[in-house]
């Protein structure tokens, strides 16, 4: 619940009382009349469980020059009955996620900052692992941008080996919500919040018959087991099946976590209800508890459709029996196949940037040596271009081809691009740090390296092409004539073949 001033809380007890949103763009507010509609959904779970993300979603039309993909769009509430007008409050802090345009009217679809941690984590060098889950936290917050809600409190004696898996960000805050016994929100301030399933709730009330519809769904039974999925078919569980059960999943689980979770979480009954049109206080927020008169629930989804006066529900028996029991947090197979994709593709272009780097530096010493030093020829060029194609051949063979890269191509991976300039794409495989005059591109029609964007060295079906290359003493050709300087300005050429 956010803290509110004492006229907001008389505004919100006095007949009459109307809720009035406004909007800002990247910090431009937007006209009193712009607006033509809005709507938000948000919910802290699908099925009541432990170990969600859940991101909050804003439909939004408004008359504007320009709304651009990314941009941060900030809703704000107050309340207002005649003259008397309470401060803005933070309702939902989004960023643009598509926006489409006709007749000067926009139609924009946002998401919260849970969205943005879809990304990959790639710890920084140096950092120790396991690690504690408060660090984890407290990382990962800084990469997405957003800050952590003050009401969070992440334990230090949970960790988190390092995820190498291919784990999202968002993942990683999944698992953590596991193992405190919670699920994870962005709240209308736009910070992260852990909220627990357990434990002191703020509360809030709604006056019987403040609402269109209210539908008891009954209490679900109490909670009686916990278990927690390490992935697909390992895990574990506490308890017995006298009453609820909770899953969550977090792939550091262990019996000792799951034991500690059913001791906070036994014995609780969740109230499922569904309540349309509630009078709710605008500052009342995911996880708070509602008191409607004839029941006492707990806030789990919010609809709001623009007018203040949104849905509330908590799941009930039906609801949750729609699902698959393994249908929770990131469990899914396609998540775990995604995973597993990128940490192949990331382990194939690891073994080939090393092998290549290797022979590149080889290969660029011999050039370097050609021009440099008397006492070198083509033959360690070519024998050096030999050992690359027959390194390449060995190391990415067909079938780390068809499955490390097409396949999972298909999956949403169009290129491997390291820190040290090296690229693996539909192009081949091309080196080109940046400082550096020289470029190398290798395909499976041979190889170019490559000068301030000039070709001087082509090595394909058609033999070596070379520019600039210097022989100071020799140079042997076909194994059969040597070349070499014969006097003080003569060239003599020498038959040595048989």
């Amino acid at each position: 619940m956010q803290k509110t001033s004492e006229l907001w809380k008389t505004l919100l007890t006095t007949p009459g009382t109307s809720r009035v949103y406004k909007f800002s763009v990247d910090g431009v507010e937007m006209g009193e009349n712009t607006e033509s509609g809005h709507s938000i959904t948000h919910a802290l779970f699908e099925n009541l469980s432990i170990g969600n993300a859940q991101s909050a979603s804003l439909h939004y039309e408004v008359y504007t020059d320009s709304i651009v993909s990314g941009q941060k769009i900030e809703r704000f509430v107050r309340l207002e009955n005649g003259m008397q007008i309470s401060e803005w409050l933070p309702a939902g802090v989004f960023f643009v996620n598509t926006a489409d345009v006709e007749d000067g009217l926009w139609t924009v679809e946002a998401v919260d900052a849970i969205r943005k941690a879809n990304i990959p984590w790639i710890p920084e060098d140096g950092e120790e692992f396991p690690m504690p889950m408060n660090r984890v936290m407290e990382l990962t917050a800084q990469i997405v941008g957003v800050e952590i809600d003050p009401r969070s409190e992440f334990e230090s004696t949970y960790a988190l080996d390092y995820p190498t898996e291919g784990y999202t960000i968002r993942n990683l805050w999944q698992y953590v919500a596991t193992a405190h016994g919670g699920n994870i929100i962005i709240t209308p301030e736009g910070k992260l919040l852990l909220v627990r399933m357990y434990g002191d709730r703020d509360q809030t009330t709604v006056k019987e018959g403040d609402y269109t519809s209210l539908v008891d769904n009954g209490n679900r039974p109490p909670v009686s087991r916990v278990t927690l999925m390490r992935d697909q078919s390992n895990g574990d569980t506490a308890g017995d099946d006298t009453g609820t059960e909770i899953k969550g999943t977090c792939f550091t689980a262990t019996e000792e976590m799951a034991t500690d979770i059913l001791g906070r979480l036994s014995g609780i009954e969740y109230q499922a209800y569904s309540c349309s049109a509630a009078g709710l206080d605008p500052a009342a927020e995911l996880g708070d508890a509602v008191d409607f008169g004839e029941l006492q629930g707990i806030i789990f989804r919010i609809e709001d459709d623009g007018y203040g006066f949104p849905n509330l529900s908590c799941p009930g028996e039906r609801m949750i029996d729609e699902k698959y029991p393994e249908d929770g947090p990131i469990t899914s197979e396609m998540r775990r196949e995604l995973g597993r994709a990128r940490a192949e593709i990331t382990k194939t272009a690891s073994e080939i940037t090393l092998m290549v780097q290797n022979r590149t530096n080889v290969i660029s010493s011999d050039l370097n040596r050609l021009e440099e030093n008397t006492n070198e020829s083509l033959d360690s060029v070519n024998q050096s271009i030999q050992e690359l194609t027959e390194r390449v051949g060995l190391s990415v063979t067909p079938d780390q081809v068809e499955i490390a890269i097409e396949k999972k191509l298909t999956q949403g991976v169009d290129s491997v691009t390291t820190k040290t300039g090296f690229t693996f794409d539909d192009e081949g495989l091309t080196v080109s740090k940046t400082g550096s005059e020289m470029t190398t591109q290798v395909t499976e029609d041979g190889m170019t390296v490559s000068r301030s964007g000039t070709q001087v060295l082509v090595v394909d079906n058609q033999g070596v092409e070379a520019t600039n290359l210097h022989a100071k003493t020799f140079l042997i050709l076909a194994g059969k004539a040597r070349l070499e300087p014969y006097g003080a300005d003569r060239m003599g050429c020498f038959w040595i073949g048989g």
